[in-house]
C-alpha cells in the first residue's frame, strides 16, 4: 500500500486539467519556483490512533497542498483544478477523493496569498494556494 503523498502525486499527474496547467512541475516541500505555475506537497501531520491494547495502524493524516502562478487569476484556476470544482458529477479532483488506500481526502481549509520578489532576486512575483487535506491512513 503506497503512502498518501505516493499516490498524490500519480492523482496530479494524471489529473489532464492539473497536467495542462503545470506540466511535470510537481514537487515534494515548498520551494520558489522559476518556472510557473508548479505545485508543491507535503505532509504536514500524521496522527496515529491508538486504543488501550495499542496501536491501530491508522492515522490521521494531513497533507497541504501549495498552487504557485505569476497572477492571481492563473492561482485560482490551477488551485480551482486540483480540488477538481469543474466536476458535476461527483469528484475528480483532489477534494473529496478516495485514493487507492480507500482514504477519503477531506478539504480543511484555503489560504490565499502573495509573496514579492526581494530585491535583486531573479523570481517573478507570486501568488499562492495552500489547501489543507486531512484523511484517514491504515498502514498494511
Amino acid at each position: 500500500m503506497s503512502r498518501p503523498e505516493v499516490l498524490l502525486v500519480a492523482k496530479l499527474k494524471g489529473m489532464s486539467a492539473v497536467t495542462a496547467l503545470v506540466g511535470t512541475r510537481v514537487w515534494p516541500l515548498y520551494r520558489k519556483a522559476n518556472t510557473l505555475p508548479a505545485i508543491t506537497y507535503e505532509v504536514t501531520g500524521d496522527e496515529p490512533i491508538n486504543h488501550s491494547t495499542g496501536t491501530t495502524k491508522t492515522s490521521f493524516v494531513r497533507v497541504s497542498i501549495l498552487c504557485f502562478a505569476a497572477t492571481y487569476a492563473g492561482v485560482k484556476t490551477l488551485a480551482a483544478a486540483v480540488r477538481g470544482d469543474e466536476a458535476e458529477s461527483g469528484p475528480t479532483g483532489i477534494s473529496g477523493w478516495t485514493d487507492g488506500n480507500s482514504s477519503i481526502w477531506h478539504l480543511q481549509s484555503v489560504i490565499e496569498d502573495m509573496e514579492a520578489p526581494r530585491t535583486g532576486e531573479n523570481i517573478p512575483e507570486l501568488y499562492f494556494v495552500q489547501m489543507d487535506f486531512q484523511l484517514g491512513y491504515t498502514q498494511t
